[in-house]
């Protein structure tokens, strides 16, 4: 059942459980493993950040002036590390692979479903702006 897309999006709409949306979109990364939870999974606490990397400028694209957002994704293991990173919104090629490096080096507290550690996909946006 389809219940809104984009150009018919013009009036407020309310889901009340995950299986009510359907993303449609031919750019999706790889769908998730089995066992992998997803933020919106109902009974599940999210990961708590504890340690953030911040993605250095490589020199090139500091001088050309990129600018932009690149956005990842990836599972918070039952460790709290980051593994399966991907690019889902990329920006420039050595800043795409900064933002990752950066990512991979991410701690969490791990997300947690009836008091057991369980993994799940988080998504981030790392931000590179000059002054």
């Amino acid at each position: 059942m389809r219940l809104a897309t984009t150009e018919a999006a013009h009036e407020p709409l309310v889901v009340n459980h995950p299986d009510q949306v359907e993303v449609i979109d031919p750019q999706s990364p790889v769908p998730l493993p089995d066992g992998v939870a997803r933020t919106c999974d109902p009974d599940v606490r999210l990961p708590r950040l504890i340690r953030d990397v911040k993605a250095l400028y490589t020199a090139d694209a500091f001088k050309a002036k990129v600018r932009g957002n690149v956005f990842l994704r990836g599972v918070v293991d039952l460790d709290g590390s980051v593994r399966d990173i991907l690019v889902v919104h990329p920006l420039d090629t050595s800043l795409d692979r900064a933002a990752q490096k950066a990512f991979a080096q991410w701690v969490f507290q791990p997300a947690m479903r009836g008091g057991e550690p369980v993994a799940m996909a988080v998504s981030v946006q790392m931000a590179f702006t000059t002054q």
